[in-house]
């Protein structure tokens, strides 16, 4: 958990290669650690490393049951397909499985 703590706080810090670090070394000793697999999406998300990103959030997909992290997921994957890889589908879908969890319309408005 600590460890965890130290590498949310390094990736709000844009210190993003220390962060993913961080999540990685968690991930090395529980590969199915879904929070750790969350974040490091948003590390990799913020360095621009899209495809990556979006690889690491199916895996935390697969994995979480938390309703607050399902839809950080959904709402990032929609922002991924949003506005760096340019599809509208893609990102519909996951907008809408981000408000089906309770997620807040006025972040999806432009």
């Amino acid at each position: 958990l600590a460890r965890l703590s130290l590498a949310n706080l390094l990736s709000e810090a844009n210190r993003l290669s220390e962060a993913q670090e961080e999540y990685e070394a968690i991930l090395r000793d529980k590969s199915d650690h879904a929070p750790a697999l969350l974040g490091l999406g948003v590390a990799l998300r913020k360095r621009g490393k899209y495809v990556k990103a979006l690889e690491t959030y199916q895996q935390a997909l697969k994995l979480e049951s938390e309703k607050r992290n399902l839809r950080v997921i959904h709402f990032n994957m929609g922002v991924i397909y949003d506005y760096y890889l340019n599809d509208p589908s893609k990102a519909q879908e996951h907008y809408k499985h981000y408000l089906e969890l309770g997620g807040d319309p006025q972040k999806l408005k432009v």
